[in-house]
């Protein structure tokens, strides 16, 4: 028996239809959910913090943790089965969560969620070993919107860019641009790849004369 709402099944669903639910790391589908949350606070819209915890890497719903750790295929054949209401397509706060999470690794995802005052006041209980630690709406500071607002601010759809992993970087390329790639574009990208100065997402452009520039 699962223990995730319906709500977040549902919401997992509609990402599953971007891509197989299966690709994403657990963390992944974590900072989904949490995001789109988030975003729903700030806008006023409905939102959902029961069941919210502090962990080590960042807000974390237990029940889909539980789910996710000890009834893991259960809780895949259940998204899998949930026809998406294609209306969610035109969910901004869903587009700009899944930016989120195609576009930053799971380092960079934990390391934006602990500059969160809901967070960082729990932070001295998680490293006492501390476990299941509620985060509850008096958390949430001014300072946590302001941040949330900002973070939404740059989100776009990630759907119209193609996303290259390497390494620790994530390279976006605007798809007509992506269909003039060739192999040794695929070779630069790999060289910038170990360059520690850039910050997740890395936005490339393409030069007139092919040549790949780092926007």
């Amino acid at each position: 028996m699962l223990n995730s709402s319906n709500r977040h099944l549902e919401i997992l669903s509609w990402l599953n239809t971007k891509k197989d639910i299966t690709q994403y790391t657990h963390l992944q589908l974590e900072k989904f959910l949490y995001f789109y949350e988030m975003f729903n606070m700030v806008d006023n819209k409905t939102y959902n913090i029961k069941g919210l915890k502090a962990y080590e890497n960042g807000p974390v719903y237990s029940n889909v943790y539980g789910d996710y750790v000890y009834n893991r295929e259960e809780l895949f054949n259940r998204i899998r089965s949930i026809n998406s209401d294609s209306n969610l397509d035109s969910n901004d706060n869903l587009v700009k969560s899944r930016f989120l999470i195609e576009t930053l690794n799971d380092n960079d995802l934990s390391y934006l969620t602990h500059q969160l005052d809901m967070w960082k006041c729990k932070e001295k209980e998680i490293k006492m070993g501390v476990k299941q630690i509620p985060i509850y709406e008096r958390d949430i500071t001014i300072n946590d919107k302001k941040m949330l607002e900002q973070i939404k601010s740059g989100c776009m759809d990630v759907s119209n860019y193609e996303v290259i992993n390497i390494l620790d970087k994530r390279f976006l390329i605007d798809k007509n641009i992506f269909s003039n790639f060739k192999r040794e574009h695929y070779q630069t990208l790999e060289k910038l790849s170990n360059v520690e100065d850039l910050d997740n997402p890395v936005y490339i452009d393409m030069s007139e004369e092919g040549v790949l520039l780092v926007d």
